[in-house]
């Protein structure tokens, strides 16, 4: 896989699902008021060049998943969610989603929702939504954002519980929508683009390596940590 750190890898799967359309995907289930796809555990959903709408399902990932494009710039998932657009199950999840763009179209959207995983990296992709970027929560292993864009939001990623590692490396972070936004926050406020939650602990590496954060309001925070995180070394 892409830009894989040592000690850090989601293992080689051999069931790969091409995806040309939202009909490519497993089955949606509708429950409670949300249209639910679960991906197959152990596979690769391999993404064609070209937009593909997810229309308002929520995609829910297994213990093992790959999501790849052809290239952010080729590969682009558009969603009209009021909810999670991408959710982990509870549980020791693997998931890398890499080369492509995701979209979202509601400012009630939150494009990631993910929670007691082991391994979660999202490697050169771009995420935009008028709505919030994301919930991590307890990813025990580590927690990896390479070559990726931010664009967007109203709020941004918020992080809390235990973490191996948090690493932002070669990433570009843009806020442009006239209200004031903390870029990366370890706290739960709005406007933040990163949001560490205490009480929060970073076990092992917090890194932040060749990222550009833009915003049009000098008021706004890059990063933003809450006094219950701890940082151990």
């Amino acid at each position: 896989m892409s830009f894989l750190p040592i000690g850090i890898n989601i293992p080689e799967l051999t069931n790969v699902v091409l995806v040309n359309s939202v009909d490519d995907l497993p089955q949606p289930v509708i429950i409670g008021s949300e249209s639910v796809i679960e991906l197959a555990d152990n596979t690769v959903y391999e993404f064609a060049p070209g937009i593909i709408d997810l229309g308002a399902n929520k995609i829910v990932c297994n213990n093992v998943n790959v999501l790849r494009g052809q290239g952010k710039d080729q590969t682009i998932l558009t969603s009209s969610a009021t909810g999670n657009v991408i959710e982990s199950i509870i549980g020791e999840a693997k998931i890398l989603i890499e080369s492509l763009t995701i979209q979202a179209s509601d400012s009630a959207s939150q494009l990631l929702n993910i929670s007691d995983a082991r391994t979660f990296i999202v490697s050169d992709c771009n995420l935009s939504t008028p709505g919030k970027l994301g919930t991590l929560v307890n990813v025990g292993v580590g927690c990896i954002f390479r070559y990726v864009g931010l664009f967007n939001y109203i709020s941004g990623l918020d992080f809390s519980g235990y973490f191996d590692s948090v690493e932002f490396s070669n990433c570009y972070i843009q806020y442009d929508q006239g209200v004031p936004v903390d870029s990366v926050n370890f706290l739960p406020a709005t406007y933040t683009p990163v949001i560490f939650p205490g009480p929060t602990r970073i076990n092992k590496t917090l890194k932040f390596n060749s990222c550009e954060i833009v915003t049009d309001d000098s008021s706004a925070n890059a990063i933003k940590v809450d006094t219950g995180v701890n940082f151990v070394s």
